[in-house]
């Protein structure tokens, strides 16, 4: 299992670093009732990653006969990959229309509105049907589900969760921080929020650029092997 997971953790850690995902559990441990929604928001979060992981480790076809990923496999990495390159440029083109002033995404500014269950809802969609992190936990999946030593469904999908838990430590740690230095860390997370919001779309086309290569590099590695 630790071999899945050393494999994985280069996708996961892509997921974890995510501006936006960072960026909401900031302004709702800021928000009325923080706590609670922060940690509904966590948990939409997990449970976006493992649903993805999940599906992609019952993918028939996943694996090839001598044991790696398949060719398969890898030509869709390669397509993710350049459709993650491909969306550097709207978000230059957004960057550009805001010029220097610094904007926030519409959608934060009425999280403080959600209820519980639609916190919920929205860190499964960040997690789940943002590109990015769907890629990223797909690829994650499929190493795992292609380590020989997995060879029961239980352990795999243990793994996953354990995957998605590595992959969410960004909030994990921000959420353990607010509870434990709740007066402390509210200039930490002012700071790191206004930050977030004047590097966001810089943020995210480094990320998209790293992701993108990395699993255009898998896709291709496959293919050679």
């Amino acid at each position: 299992m630790f071999e899945a997971l050393a494999k994985s953790l280069p996708m996961a850690l892509g997921i974890a670093f995510s501006p936006t995902s960072v960026l909401a559990i900031i302004i709702l441990l800021m928000s009325r009732n923080g706590k609670i929604k922060s940690i509904s928001f966590l948990t939409g979060t997990i449970v976006g990653i493992q649903v993805v992981g999940t599906l992609i480790v019952l993918v028939p076809g996943l694996i090839a006969d001598h044991g790696g990923l398949s060719d398969h496999t890898g030509t869709v990495k390669i397509i993710l990959g350049m459709l993650l390159l491909l969306s550097i440029y709207p978000v230059l083109q957004k960057k550009k229309r805001q010029g220097i002033q610094e904007r926030i995404p519409k959608i934060f500014n009425k999280l403080d509105d959600f209820g519980v269950i639609k916190i919920f809802i929205i860190g499964f969609i960040f997690s789940a049907f943002s590109l990015k992190n769907a890629a990223l936990s797909a690829s994650g999946a499929a190493h795992i589900r292609a380590t020989s030593s997995l060879n029961y469904y239980i352990e795999t999908l243990l793994a996953v969760f354990l995957f998605s838990l590595i992959a969410s430590f960004t909030i994990i740690t921000l959420i353990v921080i607010y509870i434990l230095f709740p007066e402390k860390s509210k200039i930490f997370l002012l700071r790191l929020r206004n930050w977030l919001i004047k590097e966001h779309y810089n943020i995210l086309i480094a990320m998209f650029l790293l992701a993108g290569i990395m699993l255009i590099g898998i896709g291709v590695n496959i293919h050679l092997t």
